[in-house]
């Protein structure tokens, strides 16, 4: 199409009011029995936030090379970083989306995302990863 330069996916959709949560662990945060290890996520493709026009602040975005087969990824973003006392140092971290005691940290952070707005204009911006799901085995 003329105009178009560039397109992605993502399975929940910005800015539509809507919301994907999971529990998950963070290589060195310790959770208690009462605390919030909750953290909105989000599916997407590569190059999604160049696609959106948003800079990572540090890190790299998915590429097709992060398929079904390889080492396990995601990006965060600050939001996140902040509540699982990450830093901003975050790339290399381990995390798993299975929040479990013991559970297998098997998740490489590989990107940082400056908070931007993703459900709705006015709410607070939710600490968030997002995975590629070609990285990820289905449910189904």
């Amino acid at each position: 199409m003329p105009g178009v330069s560039g397109v992605t996916a993502g399975m929940v959709p910005l800015l539509g009011n809507s919301n994907w949560n999971s529990s998950i662990a963070v290589e060195g945060f310790q959770a208690g029995p009462d605390t919030d290890t909750t953290a909105s996520v989000n599916e997407i493709a590569p190059a999604y936030f160049r696609t959106l026009g948003v800079s990572l602040a540090s890190g790299r975005e998915f590429t097709r090379t992060d398929a079904l087969g390889t080492a396990k990824v995601a990006m965060v973003n600050e939001a996140f970083a902040k509540k699982f006392n990450l830093g901003r140092n975050v790339v290399g971290k381990r995390m798993s989306t299975d929040s479990a005691p013991g559970a297998k940290l098997d998740v490489e952070i590989v990107g940082l995302v400056p908070n931007t707005k993703y459900s709705e204009v006015k709410a607070k911006i939710p600490p968030q990863f997002w995975e590629d799901p070609e990285a990820f085995p289905s449910d189904g």
